[in-house]
C-alpha cells in the first residue's frame, strides 16, 4: 500500500459524521423512551394522586350538589351557609349519598368560612338523639356536637377557619376547621313514621347564621318541595383531576404540601386551574391507566378496610385517618362522612361466615344472644353491593333494629334476623330484612357504642348462609 495517498484524518470529524449518521434512529428512540416514561410517570403520580384525593374530590361533589339551591329545600338542599333538612327517612331513590341510612332525618349545610365565621345553635332536645358532624373539606371530622357529647342541652357554636383573628361572644363555642369549607351533616332521631312530625319540629329549632347576623331576629325560610334528594355525580374523564385541583385550591393544607407538590407534575397546583387539553398526551395516557387502576383499588381496599371481627370490618378510625390516604379514600367511597367510632361504629360486610359473596340466590340468619351494647340504638341496614344504595322490596324495610315495631325475641332471649329475598314466612316476617336478587351489602349502625364494642369485648355474630 502506498502510503503516501493517506491524508490526515480528524477524529473529531470522525465523531461527528458517526453522529449524524446515528442520529435519526437515536432521537427517535430517544423521542419514544421519554414518552414512555413520561407515561409512567404520570401514571405513578396520578395513582398517588387518587389515593390521597378521592376523598376530596367525593368532598367537593357533595358541597357542591348539596349547595345547588336558591333556598333551602326539603330534600336537603340549600344555599352556602344555609341548612336544608331532609324531612323524610331516605329509600331505594335517594342517590345522593352512598350507604345513607334510614334511621335519621338528615339536616345539611355547606360552609364557607373564607370571610367570617358561621354560627350554629342547637335547641335543647329533651332527650331525642341528634348529632351535628361536622367534616372538613378532606372528609375528618372537625367536631361532633351531639346527645352523645354534650346530652341533650345543645348550646352555641362557632365554626370559624384557621386564620380567623376576632372575639367571641361568651356564650358561644369555638370550634376550628383547618380547611375554609365545612360540611355539616345532622342527624336527628326518628322513633317511627309515627314520630317524624316531632322529629321535624326539633329540625326546625336548628339554627345556622353569619356571625354579622347572629344578633339579629331570626327568621326561618320556608322551605320549597323536591321529590327527591340531590343526586351526587361523579366526573368524567380526567374531569377527576380537575376536582381535585379545586379541592387543593380552595382548601389548601401546608402539612400536606410534600405530597400534593408532586401534583404539579400532572397539572395540579399550579398558576392556572388544571386543564386537560393542555397536557402533553404521554401525561394524558398514564393518567387515563391511573383513573381505572386508581379507582379500582380504592374499591378493593373498602371491600376489607378497618379491622376484620367474625366477618364484619370494623371501622374504628372513622374520621380520623392520619396519613392513611388511601384508608380515608376507601371510607369515603362507601361511607362518605363516617362518624367517629366513639359517636356512631359502623361495622358493615360483603361476605358471608364461609368469606363468600352475600348474594339474593341464598337465605341468612344473624342471630344475636342478647341486647347490642350500645347506649342509643342500633340498626342494620341493605343496599346493593355495586352501587351501594338502598334497594326496593315489598315490605318497603331498608333496615331493621332495636326500633323496629313488632320485632320478636326467642324464647332464650335471643334475636334472629333472616336475611334473604324471599318471605321468610308469616310467623317471621317481622325480623325480615328483605335483600335484593344479587349481591348485596351490610351495614350495622351503633348509635353511641358502649366501651365493649369499641375495646372488642363485644362481637357482632356472623352472617351464616342457612340453604
Amino acid at each position: 500500500m502506498n502510503r503516501s495517498i493517506l491524508k490526515p484524518v480528524s477524529w473529531a470529524f470522525v465523531a461527528i459524521l458517526f453522529l449524524a449518521g446515528a442520529s435519526t434512529t437515536t432521537f427517535a428512540e430517544e423521542s419514544a423512551t421519554n414518552a414512555q416514561t413520561d407515561e409512567k410517570i404520570a401514571y405513578a403520580i396520578g395513582m398517588e394522586a387518587i389515593f390521597y384525593g378521592f376523598a376530596p374530590v367525593m368532598m367537593q361533589l357533595g358541597l357542591q350538589s348539596q349547595t345547588e339551591a336558591d333556598k333551602p329545600y326539603d330534600n336537603g338542599q340549600a344555599p352556602v351557609n344555609q341548612m336544608g333538612h331532609a324531612r323524610r327517612l331516605y329509600g331505594p331513590n335517594d342517590k345522593f349519598v352512598v350507604t345513607a341510612n334510614n334511621d335519621t332525618l338528615y339536616s345539611f349545610a355547606g360552609l364557607d368560612l373564607s370571610k367570617e365565621p358561621v354560627v350554629l345553635t342547637v335547641p335543647d332536645t329533651k332527650g331525642r338523639y341528634y348529632i351535628m358532624q361536622l367534616l372538613d373539606a378532606y372528609s375528618r371530622s372537625i367536631e361532633d356536637i351531639g346527645i352523645g357529647t354534650l346530652g341533650a342541652k345543645g348550646g352555641t357554636f362557632a365554626i370559624v377557619g384557621s386564620d380567623w383573628k376576632g372575639t367571641l361572644p361568651p356564650e358561644m363555642v369555638r370550634i376550628t376547621s383547618p380547611t375554609p369549607q365545612v360540611y355539616v351533616i345532622g342527624r336527628t332521631g326518628v322513633d317511627g313514621t309515627e314520630d317524624l312530625p316531632a322529629a321535624r319540629t326539633q329540625q326546625d329549632q336548628y339554627r345556622l347564621t353569619l356571625l354579622s347576623n347572629y344578633k339579629k331576629p331570626f327568621k326561618k325560610l320556608e322551605s320549597g318541595h323536591k321529590g327527591a334528594s340531590a343526586k351526587m355525580g361523579f366526573p368524567e374523564g380526567l374531569d377527576f383531576f380537575a376536582v381535585l385541583d379545586r379541592a387543593i385550591r380552595l382548601n389548601p393544607l401546608q402539612e400536606d404540601a410534600p405530597i400534593t407538590g408532586q401534583f404539579k407534575r400532572i397539572g395540579i397546583g399550579l398558576d392556572k386551574p388544571f386543564d386537560a387539553a393542555l397536557l402533553p398526551e404521554p401525561t394524558k395516557r398514564g393518567l387515563v391507566r391511573a383513573l381505572q387502576d386508581g379507582i379500582a383499588a380504592v374499591k378493593r381496599v373498602a371491600m376489607d378496610s378497618g379491622s376484620r371481627v367474625n366477618g364484619w370490618n370494623m371501622e374504628f378510625k372513622g374520621g380520623e385517618y392520619g396519613t392513611d390516604y388511601l384508608l380515608r379514600s376507601a371510607i369515603a367511597y362507601k361511607q362518605l362522612g363516617l362518624n367517629k367510632a366513639l359517636r356512631a361504629l359502623y361495622p358493615n360486610r360483603y361476605i358471608d361466615a364461609e368469606g363468600k359473596q352475600l348474594n339474593g340466590k341464598h337465605a341468612y340468619r344473624i342471630r344475636f344472644d342478647g341486647n347490642v351494647p350500645v347506649k342509643a340504638f342500633w340498626s342494620l341496614t341493605m343496599y346493593d353491593a355495586k352501587e351501594l344504595f338502598m334497594v326496593e322490596n315489598p315490605i318497603k324495610r331498608y333496615s331493621i333494629g332495636d326500633r323496629t315495631k313488632g320485632l320478636k325475641t326467642d324464647s332464650d332471649g335471643s334475636l334472629t334476623l333472616y336475611i334473604q329475598a324471599k318471605s321468610p314466612g308469616p310467623d317471621k316476617e317481622s325480623n325480615w330484612l328483605p335483600s335484593p336478587n344479587g349481591d348485596f351489602f351490610l351495614q350495622m349502625r351503633l348509635y353511641e357504642p358502649a366501651e365493649q364494642i369499641l375495646n372488642g369485648t363485644y362481637r357482632l355474630p356472623q352472617v351464616t348462609r342457612v340453604d
